[in-house]
Order: C-alpha cells, then structure tokens, then sequence
C-alpha cells in the first residue's frame, strides 16, 4: 500500500505538473489534500486538505460539497465567519482552521498524534485515525493489524490480553509480564490459573482448585497410586476408596490410614463395626480390589464390610479343607503384574501354624507351608500389586519382614529388624507406596513404625496413637511406589 500511494503520487506530479505543480517531497501522504497530509485530519482547508477531502474545494474541488465556502474550505462550515472562521471546524488548519483545534497538524500540532500525518507522521496510517480515544496500556497488538473485530470484544493472543478499540486491537494485558499471573483465559485476562476449574499442579499428583477469579488455587488432595490427569486422579479399574490403609482396632473401630496426607492427618475414623452380635471382637483383616474390608473376629466369623455404608455381609461358606482353621492374619496379593484378579493369603495362628490361600470363591482354604522357626510371635501379611506376598512376625528381641513364595510358602528374602523392646500384645502389618509400616501395641503405648527396604530404616511414624489395631488391610490397588 505505501508503495502503491508514492507511484499514485509521482503519476499525480507528471501529470498536473504544468497546470498545478507539485510539491517536492519524499513523504508517501498527498500533502494539502487527502484525509493525511501535513494537515492531519482536514488540513489547509475543508475537511482534509486545501480542497476538503481532495483538493481546493471541499469534498471534490472548489465547488464540491463545499469549496472555498463548503462544508469546510477557508471559511469551515460557514465561509471566514462561519461556525468558527479561519479557525472554524476546519478552516485553513484542519478540524479547526489555522489554529484549530491543535494547529496544522491536525490534533496534535504538525505531526497530529505522532507527525505531519495523522497517527504516525508524514505517513500515518490515515488521519483520521490520528485521534485515538483510549489508553494504549500494553501498545496495538501489530500481528493481528488488519484482523476484523468487534469493539469492545476481548480474547487472549498468546499471553497478551487484547481488546478491539477503534476497529483495531489493544494489549490491555500482558501476562507474560506478571510474575504471579502469567495465563491467559478468555473472559478473565491474566490469571494465576483457569477459574474455577481443577488441575494438577506442577504436573504431579497434587489436584489444585483454582477461585473463582482464577487469583488464587488451594489444595483439594493428593492422588495416591495413579496418575493427576486434567484436575482428576486416574484410577486403573479401582475406586479411589481401595487406594488406602484401613484398620481395625480393639474397640471396633474402622479407620482409614493414609500415610501420605501431607498435614500429617494419618487416621481418620469412619465407622463403629456392628457386625457381631455376640460380643465377639475384631481379629485381623484385609481389603480387596473392590474397598471391601473382609474382617475376621476371634470366634472365627469373618465379615465382608461395605468401607461406605458399614454394611456387614457374614461369609457363611468357609471351608477349612480339615485343616481345623479358625483365627489367622490374612492378605491379598495380585496374581500377576499388570492384572486384576489377587487371592487372599493367610497365616494360620492356632493350628497349623503355616501360611495358605484362600479362594474367595468357594472359600476352600489350601495349605502353602509352616512358618519359619525363629518367628517369636505368628505374622501379619500384606500383599502388594506387584503381586508380591509380605509377612512381619513381630518380637520383643528381633522382628522380621520376609518376603513369602506364594506357591510354597516359604521365605524368600528376610529383612531383620531392631525388637521392639517390650511386650506386644496387638499387632497389624499393611505395604503402601514402597514402605512397610508396622503398627503395634507395646505395653501400652500404640504406635506405628515404617520401614523402608532400599535403605534398610525402621523408624517410628506416629507416636502415643489412640488407637490399640489389631487388623491392617491394603487392597492390590494401593501404590506400590511414592516418589
């Protein structure tokens, strides 16, 4: 387009040149005439020039909607007297004659908003832009100059907040430039994140909410085995309630353990168990892929227990296989990595002193192989979802974690540990996150212990608890590593 104006100009010049003259000059504009020129908005005379908008008079020359007499020309609106004379609405200086409403050069002096023509100089974009009725806050987003808007409209341009004025588009904000707000949403501008919505912060397993004014986000929750994916944590084929601890304690309480609330507030009750009506007690317990609690009590009924509703549900098939079974710490362990079906493991305390396998099915108990001789106390176990078997057989003066072959029984790996120092009248065992942790009762202080295989540390967790556990269960579920 410049190119095109200066070729229209220097043809103008050749042509006119022995009738007119032309003015000698480099600039792009039609100098005295035209809606730029050095006259900015209107210019020596009329609405643009000597000639209003093109030349002596008025809109099409000295005769045209206004001429020396015109709409504009010498005398603006109404001849050298009129509206405002010489320095009328036009006159010979533009909206306002020679000293109008900024001089020669339309708003602003010679050069109207920024030079002799219009908004930028001798070759500003038109004139009658030269007058721009805003605050330029962050500049006229360039790259979309020439994209049709509509005033007032506003949407984001990368990390610039732009907004049309005047038929062209503003940066109101910058984002980029805001440390604490550097997003950009359509409706809200620079924010600190996308109002109302929930995301994952710093890509981990952290969900944030975000305000209602995207200024500020808090802390909804962490998720545990899974992955945060778009403010949700994604759980493969297993409810978020199997993703915990759950315990059980002497004063049948069922509380949920998660050792990795990051306020430090590991224990939460959820329910007073009423399975039993013959004032049997809780034993031991495990929990499967589905959140349920399967809880044996020391008469030997074991319960199936809805984690939600506290509904009990008696397992009224159980085959002992002769075995003569009756109270045992129990377990489940996925069958194989990357599956979904685990089985229930057992370690038998009265009578056969051996671990075994229950089918949840048909509840036929089948015998694996006798504990280890050097066991002070029967175990607890745990399963994990890299469908490994755990046991933990505490003691006053040693204490072992051992990993248990599935199909024999028998000890795979031991991992020795410090005794406990006391008397240990209740006991639990549960893996979560690639931690181990042991909770047990020692004459009379409640506590829970973690340990950590790769580093071989058994240290105290919590300490002086409420609660005397005497059950720990974890579903194949849970994570079986935390970073």
């Amino acid at each position: 387009m410049k190119m095109m104006k200066n070729k229209l100009f220097l043809f103008g010049c050749i042509v006119l040149m022995g009738v007119l003259g032309c003015e000698e000059t480099t600039s792009i504009n039609l100098s005295h005439g035209g809606k730029s020129g050095n006259s900015g908005q209107s210019g020596q005379s009329g609405q643009s020039g000597d000639g209003g908008q093109s030349g002596d008079g008025g809109q099409s020359g000295d005769g045209g909607q206004s001429g020396d007499g015109g709409q504009s020309g010498d005398g603006g609106q109404s001849g050298d007297g009129g509206q405002s004379g010489d320095g009328g609405q036009s006159g010979d200086g533009g909206q306002s004659g020679d000293g109008g409403q900024s001089g020669d050069g339309g708003q602003s002096g010679d050069g109207g908003q920024s030079g002799d023509g219009g908004q930028s100089g001798d070759g500003g974009q038109s004139g009658d832009k030269s007058d721009l009725p805003y605050d330029v806050v962050g500049g006229i987003a360039s790259e979309l100059e020439g994209v049709p808007c509509v005033e007032g409209e506003r949407y984001c341009n990368l990390t610039d907040y732009v907004e049309c004025q005047n038929n062209r588009y503003i940066i109101i904000e910058k984002c980029a430039d805001n440390a604490d707000k550097k997003m950009c949403f359509d409706g809200y501008g620079c924010s600190t994140c996308e109002p109302g919505t929930k995301f994952c912060k710093d890509d981990g397993n952290d969900i944030y909410q975000c305000s209602a004014d995207g200024s500020t986000a808090t802390f909804v929750k962490s998720c545990v085995s899974e992955a945060c994916f778009d403010g949700e944590c994604e759980i493969w084929g297993c409810p978020e309630d199997a993703q915990f601890i759950y315990l059980v304690d002497s004063s049948y309480h069922l509380i949920k353990f998660n050792p990795g609330d990051k306020s430090g507030n590991y224990f939460t009750v959820l329910h007073t168990l009423n399975c039993s009506t013959t004032g049997a007690t809780p034993f031991s317990m495990a929990v499967d892929r589905d959140a349920k609690a399967w809880v044996l009590y020391n008469d030997s009924t074991l319960y199936k227990v809805d984690i939600n509703t506290n509904k009990c549900e008696t397992i009224t098939k159980f085959n002992t296989n002769g075995s003569g079974l009756s109270t045992f710490g129990m377990g489940f362990s996925l069958d194989e990595i990357g599956g979904s079906q685990d089985s229930l493991f057992i370690a038998d305390i009265n009578k056969t002193g051996s671990f075994g396998r229950i089918d949840t099915n048909s509840m036929l108990h089948t015998p694996l192989g006798k504990f280890p001789s050097y066991y002070a106390q029967t175990p607890e176990l745990t399963g994990t979802g890299l469908a490994k078997l755990y046991s933990f057989a505490p003691g006053q003066d040693r204490q072992y974690i051992e990993e248990i072959d599935k199909t024999t029984g028998k000890v795979i790996k031991s991992y020795p540990l410090p005794g406990a120092g006391g008397y240990i009248n209740a006991w639990a065992f549960a893996h979560w996150g690639g931690k181990f942790f042991a909770f047990y009762t020692v004459e009379g202080n409640n506590s829970v212990y973690r340990y950590t295989i790769e580093t071989n540390k058994f240290e105290l967790f919590v300490d002086h608890t409420p609660y005397r556990v005497v059950g720990a269960g974890v579903s194949t579920c849970a994570p079986v590593e935390i970073n």
